[in-house]
């Protein structure tokens, strides 16, 4: 319950992060990410004991900046709340999903979402005409990567709402080998995207050599040594990609993720964010909406900051780290013989390393 302040206490909105295979009643192992509500955030749209399906985003997905996923239809407009639409995929999209948990939030507010530059057929299948007169605030994702559709993400959808624009972030300075490999193919039904979700350009190299699992590794430890870019050049080359990407955007989070990234682990893969990023992007984003009360906005932060304790990320698969690059960028929450979570599997990096080379299924 909320205390007298109306902010929320500990009672009020408790979420526990789990895995589809260790929550009982949860149906077949997915591969997904559930999150178990308890006890109801209120307003009908959870009840004890629901169960709230996090689709798996394929981390390639994220790193593009798409998503396959249709936009999510709406109830007939029979609400009369202001609607805030969030626009944009991978990261963009999961901060929706976190959202629709706050019943402080959505007491007076409906989150939506549509994909990035959606055209007009998308947001009539997510909106109807009624709702769309709704839409008083949009929080838009920018950071394209082609000049056509920079321009386009300039263009207003909603032009009776305000716009607050936020970076896509993402973080590939942690994994500066990453390449092309002519295996990565869509190996339905199990492997929807690809076996692996990122290639390696120095392992790949070594498909097909026959070599016992030491000597496998030792060879490749000595191949990705000497590929290694200049790691203080690739610093300076991808934190300038980043500043680009945030000029014009309303908020940035490039000093942000600088400031902490030795000490803590802020992307799982190079589009996969853990917690920590979300949870703050999300903070200043709800800071900014005015129709908001100050009791109304503290109740929201309150339960933004509940629902982020313990809370992973996108983690459906993790990307290992190579020894030089942490050690080049003092990443002191790192550690050589750490685990990766592969769908259910968790591998050192010498495992995942020798199992991609051989290009080894896994378990989902």
């Amino acid at each position: 319950m909320a205390d007298k302040s109306g902010s929320a206490t500990a009672s009020d909105l408790v979420f526990r992060h789990v895995d589809a295979c260790e929550e009982e009643g949860a149906g077949e192992r997915s591969g997904r990410r559930y999150v178990a509500a308890c006890p109801a955030v209120g307003h009908n749209h959870a009840e004890p004991g629901d169960i709230f399906d996090i689709d798996r985003v394929d981390a390639e997905d994220l790193d593009e900046g798409e998503d396959d996923t249709e936009a999510e239809p709406h109830s007939p407009d029979l609400d009369t709340r202001p609607i805030l639409v969030v626009e944009g995929e991978g990261a963009a999209r999961e901060m929706y999903r976190i959202v629709r948990q706050l019943s402080a939030l959505r007491e007076v507010i409906e989150p939506a979402w549509i994909p990035n530059l959606a055209n007009r057929q998308r947001i009539e299948a997510s909106l109807s005409p009624a709702q769309q007169r709704r839409v008083v605030m949009c929080w838009r994702q920018v950071g394209a990567k082609t000049r056509s559709d920079q321009g386009r993400e300039q263009e207003t959808v909603f032009p009776s709402a305000r716009t607050i624009t936020f970076a896509r972030i993402t973080m590939e300075l942690l994994w500066p080998l990453t390449g092309v490999d002519p295996r990565r193919v869509p190996e339905p039904p199990v492997y929807k995207q690809s076996r692996y979700s990122y290639a390696d350009q120095v392992a790949v190299q070594l498909t097909g050599l026959d070599l016992p699992d030491d000597e496998m590794f030792e060879f490749y430890m000595e191949q990705s040594t000497q590929a290694m870019p200049d790691l203080s050049l690739w610093y300076e080359t991808v934190v300038a990609g980043w500043r680009e990407r945030e000029i014009g955007a309303d908020i940035g989070m490039v000093d942000d993720l600088l400031d902490e990234l030795p000490r803590r682990r802020l992307f799982h893969s190079p589009g996969a964010p853990t917690g920590w990023p979300l949870i703050t992007l999300l903070h200043r984003l709800i800071e900014s909406l005015d129709d908001l009360s100050d009791q109304q906005r503290d109740r929201c932060l309150a339960q933004l900051a509940t629902l982020g304790r313990g809370y992973m990320g996108q983690m459906a698969h993790q990307w290992p780290i190579h020894p030089l690059v942490a050690d080049a960028y003092d990443l002191q929450w790192y550690n050589p013989d750490m685990l990766y979570r592969v769908a259910f599997n968790t591998w050192s990096f010498r495992r995942y390393i020798l199992n991609y080379i051989r290009w080894a299924p896994w378990s989902t």
